[in-house]
């Protein structure tokens, strides 16, 4: 599956005749998990589509949960925990060369909004709440494309590397939690 943000669809690769229209707005990133496909918007939507009918179940915008004098940013990747919470990514809205790549913004930006760093938030889809924040930009990131599980936690691996005779008692295992891990390359920077 690939989205194309001209055309406002994702298409099957290997069966192009398979489409899902997403008119709403330019999609930025799709993944299948469960028993639905979700799609981000850039202007910060959530649609969710039925992987069997290919039609859009659900459209959820981000701009109405929490405060909405600010902009969330270039809503990018996503990574659902499960059908009620989903991460999702914002690159903070620079100014580009490629003006009409951001011209979503002319219809939801108002005098006197906030533009908010490159962050990832956590959601709740069913409350239509937000769970939890992290600003990226202290850390160095600032554009995102993906968000992928990290599912073991550093203690976990250090306990792998240093291998036989490391404090890991044996038999013993951690429960594993899904967490993101944003996807950013240094070199990709938006200035």
């Amino acid at each position: 599956m690939a989205t194309r943000l001209r055309q406002r669809d994702a298409i099957c690769l290997n069966r192009s005749s398979k489409r899902i229209e997403i008119a709403v707005e330019s999609p930025h990133d799709g993944l299948l998990s469960g028993d639905r496909i979700y799609f981000t918007t850039v202007d910060g939507r959530i649609v969710i589509v039925n992987p069997h009918t290919l039609k859009v179940d659900e459209t959820i915008d981000l701009k109405q949960i929490g405060d909405q004098n600010a902009l969330l940013g270039w809503c990018r990747g996503l990574f659902p925990l499960d059908d009620r919470r989903i991460w999702v990514g914002f690159t903070r809205v620079r100014k580009t060369e490629f003006m009409e790549n951001v011209l979503w913004i002319k219809n939801i930006f108002r005098e006197g909004m906030v533009v908010r760093p490159t962050h990832i938030e956590l959601y709740d889809i069913v409350d239509k709440r937000c769970l939890q924040e992290f600003d990226l930009e202290p850390y160095g990131m600032n554009v995102i494309f993906s968000i992928f599980p990290a599912i073991a936690q550093v203690s976990e691996l250090q306990s792998v590397v240093s291998g036989p005779g490391s404090a890991r008692t044996p038999g013993v295992h951690r429960e594993q939690r899904p967490a993101p891990m944003v996807f950013s390359l240094p070199w990709a920077s938006l200035s």
